[in-house]
C-alpha cells in the first residue's frame, strides 16, 4: 500500500490548485523548503471531516502517509481525529520503516494541528489538544518528545537516553522504537 500511495497519491493538491478549506495545519521548516500542509473541510454543524486535501514541499518520505491519512480521515469527527495515532497510520500503511518513524510522527502532527486551527477560527478553542506526543514506552510512559529533548541535552546513545528517561526499562519492547528516534534526532 505504501508504494502505490507513494507512487499514486491521493488528494494531494498542486501549488496552484484552489482549495477553500475550514482547517489547516503546517508543519516544517520554510527556510529549507520542508513542509507538510494539511487542508481539512469540515461540516461545521457535525464537526465531521468531509474532505482532506495536503501538500508536501521537500518531504519526500512524507508522500504515502499524507496520501493514506487524507483518505483515513474523510468522515471522521474532528475529536477522533485528534485521538489518531501513529500507529494507526503505519497499521493502515501496512508498516514504515523504523527509522522513519518521525515523518508519521509529523503527518499526524499537521492533523491535529489542522483540527486546531479550525477550532480556534470557529471560537472553538476550548477543544483544541496540545498532546502531540506519541508514547513511545508504555510502561515508563516516556514519548517522542521527551526522547528528543534528552537527545538535544546531549544523551546521544541508547544507554544515556535510557538513564535519563527510564524508557525500555520495563518490559524493553519500545528499545528498537528509541533507538530509530535516537538516530533521528542526532
Amino acid at each position: 500500500m505504501t508504494r502505490q500511495h507513494f507512487e499514486h497519491p491521493h488528494n494531494q493538491l498542486s501549488d496552484r490548485e484552489p482549495f477553500d478549506f475550514d482547517g489547516r495545519g503546517i508543519f516544517g521548516n520554510f527556510d529549507s523548503d520542508d513542509q507538510l500542509v494539511i487542508y481539512l473541510v469540515i461540516d461545521l454543524e457535525t464537526e465531521i471531516i468531509e474532505d482532506c486535501r495536503w501538500q508536501v514541499i521537500g518531504m519526500k518520505t512524507a508522500i504515502a502517509g499524507a496520501s493514506v491519512l487524507s483518505e483515513m480521515v474523510k468522515g471522521m469527527a474532528l475529536s477522533k481525529a485528534l485521538e489518531m495515532s501513529v500507529y494507526h497510520l503505519i497499521k493502515k500503511l501496512g508498516g514504515f520503516p523504523d527509522g522513519q518513524i518521525q515523518v508519521i510522527t509529523n503527518i499526524i502532527k499537521t492533523l491535529k494541528l489542522a483540527v486546531n486551527n479550525f477550532y480556534e477560527e470557529n471560537g472553538l478553542a476550548h477543544k483544541t489538544s496540545d498532546d502531540f506526543a506519541l508514547k513511545i514506552c508504555k510502561c515508563m510512559d516516556v514519548s517522542d518528545q521527551q526522547i528528543e529533548t534528552a537527545v538535544k541535552e546531549g544523551a546521544h546513545t541508547f544507554e544515556q537516553v535510557q538513564e535519563v528517561t527510564k524508557c525500555s526499562t520495563g518490559c524493553g519492547t519500545c528499545a528498537e522504537k528509541v533507538q530509530a528516534l535516537i538516530e533521528t534526532y542526532l
